[in-house]
């Protein structure tokens, strides 16, 4: 799983299979490795965004999910 950030990716779809694989491996409470998954996951400009984010934001999965969406909303939601 990645997420570049590219325009045809939704941003939601990216944070719920992330959450789901933190379920998945018992971790859906664990904030911090929940942020250190996700990592894992940007490529591109995503990546780019992501290393230029603050070590609060990038240690917080809550503040992360918040952060990704902020950065990249859906196009739906725009309308």
């Amino acid at each position: 799983m990645s997420f570049s950030g590219a325009p045809d990716e939704l941003v939601t779809s990216f944070i719920q299979s992330v959450q789901r694989i933190a379920f998945q491996q018992n971790r859906i409470k664990d904030d911090e490795w929940i942020a250190e998954y996700a990592s894992t996951c940007f490529a591109e400009s995503a990546l780019v965004w992501y290393l230029g984010l603050d070590k609060e934001t990038r240690s917080s999965w809550d503040m992360l999910s918040v952060a990704l969406v902020q950065r990249y909303p859906d196009p739906a939601a725009a309308a």
